[in-house]
């Protein structure tokens, strides 16, 4: 008994006394229902501004209309047949097997279970015999697959602005406002909201996109938003990992690019402030990151990559570190490279994240997003074939 209580106490001496208590905390708040009280269903329908106000007051972002850009992607089999599968109803999860997931947003494609879209968030499992492994529900809900279509519309002159904003439309009626699995991360919500930008930049000056349509979808925005600060600490606390820097990473980019939210103003500054100090404890002085994997590395990179290059544009400024830790990750990367595939050694963990794929280089090739960070910090020329450099 002794000894198994001395056990505890080094666990609870190495995990931090901080993280203790708030588990504590959040576990009697989950369990009472006080927490899901802090995340309202139902929430009446606000209408900030319209679309023709939007289109003239937009802040800039990463790209502007599909008008704007000086130069287009190269026209390649690759991409013409992954977006013609996508646009046929699959979607690739994993960067590994193609599934068909039509418009269903609440299955889980490895066991066939369907969620219930009117249960609450708070109350649903991560993992189950019975439901599976819930990243086979997230994967779609993660809005990637828009990537590949706004590539293809760009080198293809096409226009899929309806199909996109029919997806989105569509996942907005089947996910009720802090209900189902795809409230159950905020992660999800944030890298779901990077895609949604995108894609309302890319197609900004499309007719699809009404005034009813934009109103619905900016709603849909704010309440996804509102949903990662509310739980923010739980990743900053509990988790403390590439979750982290996501989350507080769409804080930011809310705030700068729709400040007509109440909240716009608050929710930039506490999320630059977070993420830098997310960054100067995950990544070393020498560039290592914490989880130990190279493919956990790289959604760290992407994140950098997308932080810098946003700050940039609005004449913002990080914190030092930042850009100290980016060159470190930047140049241990680069070393352990090799430099005709472009593959890393396949070290720790990985489930396939990959967060922002702008080229046909395959899951293992990381050429582009160094390039892309490369880029960002030096201000260099980007080579013609490195077309990510013009989305990030």
């Amino acid at each position: 008994m002794l000894k198994r209580l001395r056990n505890w106490w080094g666990y609870l001496n190495v995990v931090g006394w901080r993280y203790v208590f708030f588990r504590i905390g959040y576990e009697f708040t989950l369990r009472t229902g006080i927490l899901a009280m802090r995340f309202p269903v139902k929430p009446p329908f606000q209408q900030w501004i319209n679309v023709a106000e939007w289109r003239k007051s937009a802040p800039g972002f990463l790209i502007g209309d599909r008008s704007s850009f000086g130069q287009k992607p190269e026209k390649t089999e690759q991409l013409c047949a992954e977006a013609l599968r996508i646009l046929a109803g699959e979607v690739q999860f994993f960067y590994g097997e193609w599934k068909r997931v039509d418009n269903d947003w609440l299955r889980n494609y490895d066991t066939g279970f369907r969620y219930d879209a009117n249960v609450h968030w708070t109350k649903i499992p991560d993992f189950s015999a019975k439901v599976g492994d819930i990243k086979y529900v997230w994967e779609p809900n993660r809005f990637l697959f828009l990537q590949t279509i706004m590539r293809y519309d760009l080198a293809f002159d096409q226009d899929h602005a309806g199909w996109v904003f029919s997806k989105i439309d569509n996942w907005i009626d089947q996910n009720p406002i802090n209900c189902g699995p795809n409230y159950r991360c905020s992660q999800e919500i944030s890298i779901r909201l990077f895609n949604w930008i995108y894609a309302l930049y890319f197609y900004r000056y499309s007719s699809e996109l009404t005034t009813e349509r934009f109103g619905k979808i900016i709603w849909s925005v704010y309440w996804q938003a509102r949903h990662v600060r509310t739980n923010i600490h739980f990743s900053r606390i509990a988790v403390r990992n590439n979750h982290a820097l996501s989350e507080t990473l769409a804080l930011y980019t809310i705030g700068v690019v729709f400040p007509f939210f109440r909240e716009a103003s608050h929710w930039r500054i506490v999320g630059k402030r977070w993420f830098e100090e997310e960054i100067e404890y995950q990544v070393t002085p020498d560039g290592g990151y914490l989880q130990f994997s190279f493919n956990y590395q790289r959604v760290a990179v992407q994140l950098l990559t997308f932080a810098i290059s946003l700050a940039n544009l609005r004449g913002d400024q990080w914190a030092d570190v930042v850009y100290s830790r980016a060159y470190a990750m930047l140049k241990l990367m680069k070393y352990s490279q090799d430099p005709v595939s472009g593959h890393l050694p396949n070290y720790g963990a990985n489930d396939g994240s990959l967060f922002f794929k702008w080229t046909d280089a395959g899951f293992r090739d990381f050429r582009p997003m160094l390039a892309s960070l490369n880029v960002q910090l030096t201000g260099g020329i980007p080579k013609p074939d490195e077309v990510e450099l013009f989305w990030s």
